[in-house]
């Protein structure tokens, strides 16, 4: 598998470094859960941001489409790599929150406490799933 961390710096007026991740989406066989396949790619994304980190990193952003193991775009083979968010809100830490512990809540509660756990500024690309009226 391949992964590439590109740190930037700023020379302006504050030092600033960034960390830019480019990557191979894990795909797994054709009998993988699309659980386990979240699963795999955000652990990587875990990896690289505490790699980040290390070097003094303090934004780290993933590609597009990169924790989403489908191999095409349309909504049924997205649909299985998304969940629902909740509105924005201050007090929102769903690493700590006891609402957003369930599976239902999987990226996002990994991605705040991959950032939390880092101190470290983590921009994930996901599928937000809405329920509508038919």
């Amino acid at each position: 598998m391949f992964s590439l961390l590109l740190l930037i710096a700023s020379s302006a007026a504050a030092d600033y470094i960034g960390a830019v991740v480019e990557h191979d989406i894990y795909f797994g066989s054709d009998d993988s859960s699309p659980e386990s396949l979240l699963r795999a790619n955000i652990d990587m994304y875990g990896e690289l941001a505490a790699v980040a980190a290390l070097n003094k990193a303090q934004v780290v952003v993933f590609p597009e489409f990169g924790l989403t193991a489908a191999r095409d775009s349309t909504r049924n083979s997205l649909y299985p790599f998304s969940e629902t968010f909740p509105a924005v809100s201050t007090d929102l830490v769903p690493c700590t929150d006891s609402e957003y512990q369930s599976a239902e809540h999987f990226i996002l509660k990994t991605s705040s406490c991959m950032a939390m756990n880092n101190n470290i500024v983590v921009l994930v690309n996901t599928v937000e799933s809405i329920a509508c009226d038919s």
